[in-house]
């Protein structure tokens, strides 16, 4: 069947390898199901409409901006000041989410 009857079935499983176990002759379900899915995700893609829908746009921003370290640092600098003000405060927001929180960061271990 074409993709455009079939977009929803890739994803009907939740690929943890079940299928593939009792599959008499073998075939690597999980691996079509991934396939399938990609197929869609590029057929989405290339629609024209998808360029005005805003979730879209929003996560294509956001994934600009958190795909560099300083991008993501100065988010979360941005963040948290944006909670620390007294509207933020006065809104409700007790809270930055933990993307958001800065602060030191756990050093790696290393071999002795």
């Amino acid at each position: 069947m074409q993709m455009k009857h079939a977009q929803t079935l890739p994803y009907a499983s939740s690929l943890c390898g079940a299928c593939y176990e009792v599959c008499p002759v073998k075939i690597n379900i999980p691996e079509v199901l991934l396939e399938l899915r990609a197929q869609v995700v590029n057929q989405e893609r290339k629609q024209f409409g998808r360029v005005f829908d805003l979730m879209y746009l929003g996560l294509r921003i956001a994934n600009l901006i958190f795909a560099t370290a300083w991008g993501f640092h100065a988010a979360q600098r941005m963040a948290a000041s944006a909670c620390a003000s007294s509207p933020a405060k006065t809104a409700g927001f007790t809270r930055c989410p933990a993307w958001a929180q800065s602060g030191p960061r756990p050093r790696s271990a290393r071999p002795s």
